[in-house]
């Protein structure tokens, strides 16, 4: 009772003083058309820009409300404007779309003079990209779109994480299930038509991470993420070949089309373990059935690391779970798979760069740049008869990530533009 008349004293005073204590469920972006939105600080939702190397890229933001509706319509449209625009007018451009969707205390609002979030990952990860693509022999589009949420209620403490925690966990699910399933299935089906051009990368950090993990894998009476819906046709066609006559050919082009993205990145992720374990498990199913399905051998298709460092993920979200858990979604697992030792897949990284690292990036170090390898466990092999690996889960110490917001800095965006380097070059997109 207590807490009740704590909470409902503090949120009487946020609202009679609201610009100072509260967070509020707004549109921050306006698209270019429409002349009668209003942004805080005048932002648009549509962004071209060139790096300093003369690599151009462009990012749209795509902002919902708590109840997982648009802001604005025009958002998205946008969005999808940009996606179908990537491979040129004649359809022969290949593209990197970079969704990210962002965690607690974020949104799409930007302070001029005041990097944040937005700023680190089109500052950052976006230029990087668009740097790295513009040194290939046959450059990639880089289109990024930023999925935007509210991510904090209130803004002074305590009330700023100890209420926001649990309220925002649950917001986190519901827009994931919602709005954020509807941007990133349209997405999806906007690349479709020439999906072997596009390499499609979604990334969620902390509660962003939540969200996307109920966009791609929720299964209840209501909603069915889509990544499981891609198992489940996997899966029926798998079934189908063995009962009626389908060529290996067709069935590898059938399966090739609805993969949904190229690869699914977690970072420092405030979601429990437990549906990781069931999408492993039915990643194994999966692949049991159908070894030649693109995801079998993505190598990696999820990709989830967490600091050593990140105290939200490491100490504060479990105990905030086992004071309120959410049973129905996270059952009594309290911490992420990244956090869990016994699902790592890979060890922390080292330095060096041995013959059988499975990547390797740069750390900055001072002026110096510090090359880490990522090496496999031994004997955690995830599909039986099978080292493809799908899902790579692993720590990274605080040199690479130093705290829980620190997701966008030089080595972070080395090691995933590694990552997506990598899936360009098998798709045979930069020759």
């Amino acid at each position: 009772m207590r807490r009740v008349l704590l909470l409902a004293f503090f949120v009487t005073l946020a609202v009679s003083a609201r610009a100072e204590f509260y967070v509020p469920d707004r549109e921050y972006r306006c698209p270019p058309s429409d002349h009668g939105c209003k942004s805080p600080h005048g932002l648009s939702s549509f962004e071209e820009h060139t790096t300093a190397k003369g690599n151009p890229f462009t990012i749209n933001f795509v902002e919902y409300n708590d109840a997982g509706q648009p802001w604005n319509h025009v958002e998205l449209t946008d969005a999808l404007d940009q996606v179908k625009k990537a491979t040129g007018p004649k359809g022969d451009q290949s593209a990197i779309v970079m969704i990210y969707i962002h965690g607690w205390e974020n949104n799409a609002d930007e302070v001029p003079g005041d990097c944040q979030d937005v700023c680190h990952f089109r500052d950052t990860l976006l230029t990087r990209l668009a740097d790295e693509q513009g040194a290939a022999a046959r450059p990639l589009k880089v289109v990024g779109i930023y999925l935007a949420w509210r991510g904090l209620t209130f803004t002074v403490e305590p009330f700023k994480h100890v209420f926001s925690y649990w309220p925002r966990r649950g917001v986190a699910r519901h827009v994931g299930q919602t709005g954020m399933y509807q941007a990133l299935t349209e997405i999806e089906a906007a690349a479709k038509p020439q999906r072997d051009q596009y390499v499609l990368v979604v990334a969620g950090h902390s509660f962003g991470a939540r969200v996307l993990e109920n966009a791609a894998e929720t299964k209840d009476s209501k909603h069915t993420g889509f990544m499981r819906v891609y198992r489940t046709n996997v899966q029926r066609y798998a079934q189908m070949r063995r009962s009626q006559s389908m060529t290996a050919q067709a069935e590898a082009l059938t399966l090739n089309s609805d993969l949904p993205v190229d690869l699914i990145f977690y970072v420092n992720a405030a979601t429990a373990s437990t549906v990781s374990r069931e999408t492993i498990k039915e990643t194994q199913s999966t692949c049991a059935a159908e070894p030649q399905a693109p995801i079998c051998g993505a190598n990696p298709f999820y990709l989830a690391v967490t600091s050593h460092a990140d105290l939200a993920t490491g100490i504060i979200m479990p105990i905030a779970n086992f004071v309120f858990p959410a049973l129905t979604s996270d059952h009594l697992r309290l911490i992420s798979a990244a956090n869990t030792w016994s699902l790592h897949t890979h060890a922390d990284p080292v330095p060096g760069c041995g013959q059988d690292a499975a990547i390797c990036f740069s750390v900055g170090s001072g002026t110096a740049a510090v090359m880490k390898s990522v090496h496999a466990i031994p004997g955690r092999t995830q599909i039986p008869g099978d080292d493809k690996r799908p899902f790579w889960i692993f720590n990274v110490g605080k040199d690479v990530i130093k705290d829980h917001c620190d997701v966008w800095n030089d080595s972070v965006t080395d090691l995933v533009t590694h990552v997506i380097v990598g899936k360009v070059q098998r798709k045979g997109l930069s020759n």
